[in-house]
């Protein structure tokens, strides 16, 4: 291929463009000349690796934390389970409540569960009318600010120890008669309805027996 280029005022001549065009690609595709200003010094590149380096080792360490905390919770779901602890099925009977709440709770200190996953092992064992019941109202509690196990067995009693319950329970304690029974049976008998009337006995841990006889 050939292309007309001028030679002079007086005429023209032909010349190979096929070499030009090549050279002025090669010109086009070149890199840009490095402007030596702009060259980072070594103390400057010491400094880039210096902060990569911590930041690799600050990445490290946080995917560690994570997979230590989920294999934690894992761990404390799978010694939860190795105990065989029973369901709730949502019975309104405050001694059943209670002692699976307090099941739980022994269970929980003796497998040193972390308590941000009591609640979410807890309602694994949540069967029947009790899992009903946190399915329609377990997400607006755990949008509640500090929503842990305490508040979980707040809720619970709530909602499976209602008010005629708990009146039930009191009428029984302030009725509450030896009949027959002997002082040991009378004891036990006034100690597990004492929690259930809290406004009568204020203080559980020494319940004072009322009408006690030997007889």
């Amino acid at each position: 291929m050939e292309s007309l280029v001028e030679l002079g005022p007086l005429g023209v001549k032909y010349r190979n463009s096929y070499t030009n065009t090549l050279c002025h690609q090669d010109q086009d595709i070149m890199a840009p000349r490095r402007d030596p200003d702009n060259t980072p010094t070594n103390a400057e590149l010491a400094q880039s690796v210096q902060q990569l380096a911590q930041f690799m080792h600050t990445l490290g360490a946080t995917v560690l934390q994570n997979n230590q905390n989920q294999n934690n919770g894992n761990d404390a779901a799978k010694r939860v389970a190795s105990r065989n602890p029973p369901s709730f099925h949502g019975q309104e009977d405050p001694r059943i409540l209670e002692n699976w709440l307090r099941l739980f709770d022994k269970l929980f200190d003796a497998v040193s569960c972390p308590e941000e996953q009591r609640v979410d092992i807890a309602v694994y064992y949540l069967q029947q009318e009790a899992d009903n019941w946190w399915v329609s109202s377990g997400p607006t509690l755990r949008q509640q600010p500090d929503f842990n196990w305490e508040a979980f067995k707040i809720a619970m009693r709530k909602r499976f120890y209602p008010a005629h319950v708990q009146a039930t329970m009191r009428d029984e304690f302030i009725h509450l008669k030896q009949m027959g029974m002997s002082v040991q049976e009378y004891h036990n008998k006034f100690v597990d309805l004492a929690p259930f009337a809290k406004t009568i006995v204020p203080d559980e841990r020494a319940p004072k027996l009322r009408n006690l006889s030997t007889d």
